[in-house]
């Protein structure tokens, strides 16, 4: 016989009871069982799709918790220039670009956030609300009239007819 269809066969301990395989048939097994392992293998193409598509998803993740992070930073720069709650969300619609460019810091801060207040103030000067000092209300204000204790000089101005 040749030696790669020799037939031997692996005998299990005395008294399991167990069945004896001949080498083809163990062969068999393995072949068989490698077989399906490549198979499995095989479907990781399926695995690795979907491992790409959850990494783009959390790609996707990261860059709106960045847009919302800058969102959020770029509402503080346009509170401490002076633009009122209600301008805000108009101001936030029209600003896409300014707020995608917008870079952060590690606390989540606008860098150059004074310069930033500077140019939102320029750009959005009709936006900013103004202030006007006013003096306190009084409820009767003192009347002001101008009389002459000296009455010669009212005759003097009055009409003669």
């Amino acid at each position: 016989m040749n030696e790669n269809t020799q037939q031997t066969t692996t005998q299990t301990p005395e008294g399991t009871g167990g069945k004896m395989f001949t080498q083809d048939e163990v062969n068999k097994i393995v072949s068989d069982r490698l077989a399906r392992e490549r198979e499995k293998l095989a479907d990781g193409s399926e695995y690795k799709a979907k491992y790409e598509a959850v990494q783009k998803e959390l790609e996707g993740m990261k860059a709106a918790q960045l847009h919302q992070q800058k969102e959020a930073a770029y509402r503080d720069l346009l509170a401490r220039a002076s633009i009122s709650e209600k301008r805000i969300a108009a101001v936030m619609k029209a600003s896409a670009s300014e707020i995608d460019a917008v870079e952060l810091d590690e606390s989540g801060k606008a860098v150059g956030a004074d310069k930033l207040v500077e140019a939102i103030k320029t750009e959005w000067a009709d936006f900013v609300e103004t202030v006007e000092i006013k003096g306190a209300d009084t409820p009767h204000p003192p009347i002001f009239s101008m009389t002459c204790p000296d009455d010669k000089i009212a005759d003097a101005f009055k009409p003669k007819i």
